[in-house]
Formats: C-alpha cells, sequence, structure tokens
C-alpha cells in the first residue's frame, strides 16, 4: 500500500504520459503551459477558485476563491535540477530571509529516493506588511521541484489547512501542533520543538494548567520517563523530569518565566539576539545526595539557527510567542520572487496583490 501511495504521488506530480510510468518527475513545463499544469495538479490547493491569473513574475500565480477564510493568495511552482529540498527551500526564502522567523517542518514523506518535505515560514517584518508560507519541496533523483503558497500571516491557518489537504492526497505525515501553553513547553522540553520526534498520543493535558508527555529517553539519563508540566502562568512555569522506576526517580526540576525570557531573547530575522540574564532555574536531583541549583540564563549575543542553543530557546520563545503574546493582525501582502529560478527569472514582482 505504501508503495501504491507512493507511485500516485509521482504519477500526481508527473507529467505527460509518457513520464509517469517512470515513475520519475518530468521538468515543469514552461510558459502558458504552466498555467495549465496548475490547474490539473494542484487542484486541491485551487479548491473554490473564482479566478486564476499569472503575475509578473513568470512562476507566480495570483489565485482568489470563495473561501472567506483565503480570500487571495499566491502560487508558485519553480525547479531546480538534482539539489536537496533543504537546499531549494532556503534558496526560495533568501531573497526575504531576513524579515522571516526560522522555518518549520511541518511534514514529509521518505520511501527509496523519493522525499517530499514541508515547511512553514513566518515573516512578520516582511516590509509593512505580514506574510505566512507553505512550501513543500520534493524531489527524485534528477529534479526538484517547490511548490508554496503566500498569504496574509492572519490568514495561517486556512493556508495551512489548504496545503495539508493537498498533503494528505500524496500519504504525507503532517506533525502535530501544540493546542496549549502546557503542550507546547512540555514537547520544548522534551524535544526542543522539533514535532518530528512529538507523538500526541503520549500527552496527558490534566486540567488547570498541567499536562503530563511520555518519553523514550530522558535528558540526563536517557531512559523512559515523563515530563510533568505546571504552568498556571506565562511567569511561574513549573517542569519535572521523572524517570521510570522501580524506583520512580525525580531527575530535575525546572521553574522558568516566559515573561522574562521574552525580554532578554528576541527575533532578528532567523537569528536570536540576547541580552544577559536570567529567566529560571534548573535543579539537578539525579545520582546526588545533595541537589544543585544553577540559573537557566543567558549572554549579551546572538545565535544562528545552526547553534547548540538556538532551538531551545527559539521553541521556549515560540510558546510565548503563541499562548502569551497579544499579537496584532497585519494586513497587506507581498509577493516575493522566488529564488532557485531560470536565470531569466526577476528577481521581485513589482506590485502586491490586492
Amino acid at each position: 500500500m505504501r508503495i501504491l501511495v507512493l507511485w500516485l504521488a509521482m504519477v500526481m506530480l508527473a507529467g505527460p504520459a509518457p513520464a509517469q510510468g517512470s515513475g520519475k518527475l518530468t521538468p515543469l513545463p514552461s510558459g502558458p503551459a504552466l498555467l495549465d499544469w496548475v490547474r490539473t495538479t494542484l487542484a486541491e490547493l485551487l479548491d473554490g477558485m473564482t479566478g486564476i491569473e499569472r503575475d509578473d513574475n513568470p512562476n507566480v500565480f495570483i489565485v482568489r476563491t470563495t473561501d472567506p477564510a483565503l480570500p487571495v493568495f499566491a502560487l508558485t511552482a519553480l525547479e531546480q535540477g538534482p539539489v536537496a529540498t533543504e537546499v531549494l527551500t532556503a534558496e526560495f526564502i533568501s531573497r526575504f530571509r531576513a524579515s522571516c522567523d526560522p522555518l518549520r517542518r511541518r511534514g514529509e514523506l521518505a520511501e527509496y529516493a523519493i522525499f517530499f518535505e514541508i515547511h512553514t515560514v513566518e515573516c512578520p517584518r516582511s516590509t509593512s506588511r505580514a506574510n505566512y508560507y507553505w512550501i513543500m519541496a520534493y524531489k527524485d533523483s534528477d529534479r526538484a521541484q517547490l511548490i508554496a503558497m503566500v498569504g496574509n500571516i492572519e490568514h495561517a491557518a486556512a493556508i495551512n489547512a489548504r496545503g495539508d489537504r493537498f498533503a494528505a492526497v500524496l500519504g504525507m505525515r503532517i506533525y502535530p501542533t501544540p493546542r496549549s501553553l502546557p503542550e507546547a513547553l512540555a514537547v520544548a522540553q522534551a524535544h526542543a520543538g522539533d514535532l518530528h520526534e512529538y507523538d500526541p498520543s503520549q500527552f496527558s493535558l490534566l486540567g488547570e494548567g498541567r499536562a503530563r508527555l511520555r518519553v523514550k529517553s530522558m535528558i540526563l539519563t536517557g531512559k523512559p520517563g515523563t515530563w510533568e508540566v505546571t504552568a498556571p502562568s506565562c511567569s511561574a512555569v513549573r517542569m519535572r523530569e521523572i524517570e521510570d522506576g522501580p524506583p520512580v526517580t525525580v531527575d530535575s526540576e525546572i521553574t522558568i518565566d516566559l515573561q522574562r525570557l521574552a525580554t532578554l531573547v528576541t527575533r532578528q530575522g532567523p537569528d536570536l539576539v540576547l541580552r544577559a540574564g536570567a529567566y529560571g532555574t534548573l535543579t539537578r536531583l539525579v545520582s546526588s545526595p545533595n541537589p544543585m541549583t544553577i540559573p537557566l540564563a543567558v549572554e549579551d549575543g546572538s545565535l544562528a539557527p545552526d547553534s547548540p542553543n538556538h532551538a531551545e530557546l527559539d521553541s521556549l520563545l515560540l510558546a510565548w510567542e503563541r499562548f502569551c503574546a497579544t499579537a496584532s493582525p497585519v494586513s497587506g501582502l507581498t509577493v516575493p520572487a522566488p529564488a532557485g529560478a531560470a536565470p531569466s527569472m526577476p528577481s521581485t514582482t513589482s506590485r502586491p496583490l490586492p
């Protein structure tokens, strides 16, 4: 059944019939034929469409729909040679990267030589507007292709829903999204926010800001156990790392003030800018008769996404942004030019979406 799903996925994204039998991606068509490819191949993304028009950029289309949650969005389709999907995605967002938060992996499908990967990214500092991107890159051994939707950041949920329906047709696994502060904190602490590792069936919301997450491997000992989270408020978070018995052992206790963290850690594009200070404590209880408490603190500086502590701090800051901060939606949408396309492709689009 798995092979059948993968074969259907390749047929769906392949070109003319002669190439479909090979189970390989075919080059994207150019000129007017690309619009026909978009209409037929990406039908799930065009549900409720009332009109589609080519933008000044030949690989970008403006789609209007009857959906009040997503009345207009931009759709991009482009291709490169045999590069990794993460390379194609990085090149696509490179021209506007400084205005965007870190990339978030949303889903994947990998089997044999076929690989699909979905990322989303919020770009709250796109000029005077805030944009949201849903990006699916996929490849075989010969070429990589990319499909992206961009809309106002206030329409992020609708963009995800539309993209995820399309991904479901391909049999892709969509990562779960934390729905509460305790869940976001549990995932942040147990998996550094990596939803690829998170199994929501192991999470229990106990009420009154309390939750429990079972994990296969604890941070300090590598043994199975449970993370307990108590978060009556964003400024009073307490977490315990409890190792399975016998005997049941509390390995560590952590306190975090997310409000304080948000004053010390801010975003500058995908990087984190740090101002020196403490935002909590860690008490190590395992293998020691005398518990040792150390401050959780940051020093002045900045962290790039590939820095050792970036994932942990980013996941905690993201929990604060989603469940503690008050967001102000920004209207409007600008469609940046996709990177990684043919050399003749213009570098920017000349007009914003209405």
